[in-house]
């Protein structure tokens, strides 16, 4: 894998998420739990590892589970 092939755009995680990249903007200046980016002069770029760990992160298995019950439930 390339190195750039190893971050994603704004775009990139906004598709793959069916948000809207303002949400993910709107994340980034609210300093709200949002994934982990990097800022490299006026482009953003969201590293893979970080999307896959930040969903992993955030899975529930019932909505009457926290993400962290249900990640230990599933290790």
């Amino acid at each position: 894998m390339s190195e750039l092939a190893a971050f994603l755009t704004t775009k990139e995680v906004a598709a793959r998420w069916r948000i809207s990249p303002q949400t993910l903007a709107n994340w980034r200046c609210s300093r709200s739990p949002g994934p982990p980016y990097v800022k490299i002069g006026n482009k953003v770029l969201y590293p893979v590892e970080g999307i896959h760990a930040y969903e992993k992160h955030n899975q529930w298995l019932a909505t009457s589970l926290s993400p962290e019950t249900s990640a230990a439930t599933l290790s």
